[in-house]
């Protein structure tokens, strides 16, 4: 979590080569792949993703989603 929070991929990877679960969520409910595109951190977002992050684990905030006209 605090290699994806702080944009450290150099850490994240050896994380994850040593079994760090990368679908855990922070006590606000926050993935590592949450925090690493809601800081739009595009080279931690392709790692996290390339490692296996579920996509669901990601959280979209409230107010977020905009209703697109039919």
């Amino acid at each position: 979590m605090f290699a994806a929070r702080e944009n450290e991929p150099e850490i994240a990877r050896a994380l994850l080569s040593s079994n760090a679960l990368i679908n855990t969520k922070n006590t606000a409910g926050h993935s590592a792949l949450y925090l690493a595109k809601e800081r739009k951190y595009s080279r931690m977002v392709s790692l996290l993703k390339k490692k296996g992050a579920a996509p669901l684990a990601f959280k979209i905030p409230k107010g977020e989603l905009k209703k697109t006209k039919k």
